[in-house]
């Protein structure tokens, strides 16, 4: 793994790919998925020097998101999720990356208010506004104070009234 951290900070892509196939037949599945999410950084990197608007790097981009969606399959850790979050963002994953940040918040009981709101509003940003609200629907089932609660429903209504859907936000 650090080979391969070495061979990509000095431009060798292909080398670094290489130096991670090892790692890709280990029995320890937490040591087989780094490497692939490193390697599919690499390929991202591959897809994006290509040149813009060709067929070619359209029909890469699709084949990345394909291969993405089949990685959050896995069982992950936050931290993981949160790079494939980042990852499906720059794929234009939106609801990919809503619905990353969603597991997250319904999985990890540590969130702090300050990430869960700064996910959503990634996700609301990405017009994924259902999303949103249910990414604030799920922390207020899990807040421990009143406060946090209240917090989370009006974030949660703001997300449905950013989306226009007045009699959602109703409901």
């Amino acid at each position: 793994f650090k080979l391969a951290q070495e061979q990509f900070k000095l431009g060798r892509v292909a080398e670094a790919r290489a130096a991670l196939e090892p790692l890709y037949n280990s029995p320890d599945p937490a040591v087989r998925q780094r490497p692939r999410l490193e390697d599919f950084k690499l390929q991202m990197q591959q897809m994006q020097a290509m040149p813009a608007n060709t067929p070619q790097r359209a029909k890469e981009t699709e084949r990345l998101r394909q291969e993405l969606v089949a990685m959050t399959q896995y069982q992950w850790d936050t931290a993981g999720l949160t790079e494939l979050a980042d990852v499906a963002g720059q794929l234009q994953a939106r609801n990919l990356r809503a619905q990353l940040y969603l597991r997250i918040v319904k999985t990890d009981s540590t969130l702090s208010r300050q990430w869960i709101d700064e996910a959503a509003q990634k996700v609301l940003n990405d017009s994924e506004y259902l999303n949103a609200a249910e990414i604030h629907f799920a922390a207020m089932g899990r807040a421990t104070t009143l406060e946090d609660r209240r917090h989370h429903f009006r974030s949660a209504i703001a997300g449905y009234q950013a989306g226009n859907m007045a009699r959602g936000a109703l409901l």
